[in-house]
Formats: structure tokens, C-alpha cells, sequence
């Protein structure tokens, strides 16, 4: 009679203890496999922008860097492009000027450097010639030679002790030239500078 009591109170523990396992597994929410496609396939999105997000910025970052590059390697080409014309321009003025002080000591007669076509502007050129009492060249006859520039960017200035509109070479060894100076400027900034003295000695200083 104990034995069959015993048993009995064992299977009611028994069934208490696999009820309340039975209800923990019944409120325990459960993953199903649908719900885990589902929530991967909702993550993956996420994860794939986050990583095109990441590549996106990168290239951005590449693409500046080679934008930057670029702009500072064609601005350093411009500069040096630019720092070349002003010195062939200054070369050619000094040959300009040994041209015209030359050729005064040969031909014995006072010889003129003045800007092209008989304007003040400098920088379209020069044009020598056999002086004249109003220093003017406009007789071809007496026009020995031309240097015609185009701008470039070049600007260039005649400061004249005597004169700013023309340059007069003297067949004198001891007056071979009327002092001045020549300033070469570029982007409203004194390039070069070139000094005549009165005994037609050039010199050349660089900003």
C-alpha cells in the first residue's frame, strides 16, 4: 500500500516538473528558421551599404588626392612655362640693346631703341633706327631692325633718366648709352630687372 502511494506521489512530481518545463518552453520565444532568413536578409542590406559606404568614401578620398595632385602639378608647369618666357624676353631685350649700341659705334651716328609701331607700350616690341630730332622711328629708310613680341603675360617697363619713350645710343664710347632701367613684369609682380649706364654696361638683377 506504501509502494502504490509512493508511486503516485512520485509521478504527480514528476508531472509537475515536466508541466513546468512544458510552460517555460511554451513562453520562451523560439527563433524559426523563417524568422532567421528574414532577419538576415534584412541585416545583409545593412552590411552591404555600410561596406559600399566605406568603398565610396575611399574613393573620394583617392579622387581629391589626385585632383590635388594634379591642380598643383599644372599650376608648378604654368609657373615654370611662365619664369621661361620672362627670361627668353629678357634675353632678347639685352640682344636688343647690344644690337643697338653696336651697330652706333659702327655706323658713327646716334641710333634709337623705341617700342614698336610708335607707341609707349614696351611689351609688343622694340624697333631700332638712326635717331632723328623728334626721336621717333617712322622713316623705313632709316629702320635698322625690329623685335616684335607678342604679350605672354609680359609686361615691359622703360624708366629713362632722359626719357621713358626711348632709349638713345651715343657713337661716344664715354655716353654710349642713356641710363635707365627695364622692369619685366608678370602677374603685376617685378620679374627681372635690367640696368643701363651711361657707358652702355647691362646688368641683370632677379626678384
Amino acid at each position: 500500500m506504501r509502494s502504490c502511494q509512493h508511486q503516485e506521489t512520485l509521478r504527480f512530481a514528476l508531472g509537475d516538473t515536466l508541466g513546468h518545463r512544458c510552460e517555460a518552453a511554451i513562453l520562451q520565444p523560439t527563433l524559426q528558421p523563417e524568422h532567421v532568413a528574414q532577419s538576415e536578409a534584412k541585416g545583409l542590406p545593412q552590411l552591404a551599404r555600410t561596406q559600399s559606404s566605406g568603398f565610396t568614401l575611399i574613393e573620394l578620398l583617392l579622387c581629391l588626392t589626385l585632383s590635388a595632385a594634379l591642380i598643383l602639378a599644372s599650376f608648378s608647369l604654368g609657373q615654370s612655362s611662365q619664369r621661361t618666357r620672362i627670361e627668353a624676353r629678357s634675353s632678347e631685350l639685352q640682344a636688343a640693346v647690344h644690337y643697338a649700341r653696336n651697330a652706333a659705334l659702327a655706323k658713327g651716328r646716334p641710333i634709337l631703341l623705341a617700342p614698336l609701331d610708335g607707341s609707349k607700350n614696351w611689351s609688343n616690341g622694340l624697333i631700332a633706327c638712326l635717331d632723328n630730332p623728334a626721336h621717333q622711328c617712322k622713316d623705313p629708310d632709316d629702320t635698322l631692325y625690329q623685335w616684335r613680341w607678342e604679350g605672354q603675360g609680359i609686361e615691359l617697363l622703360w624708366q629713362g633718366f632722359i626719357s621713358s619713350d626711348y632709349i638713345l645710343f651715343s657713337p661716344q664710347v664715354r655716353h654710349a648709352t642713356s641710363s635707365g632701367h627695364f622692369c619685366l613684369i608678370s602677374q603685376g609682380v617685378e620679374k627681372i630687372r635690367i640696368t643701363l649706364n651711361r657707358i652702355g654696361h647691362i646688368s641683370v638683377i632677379r626678384a
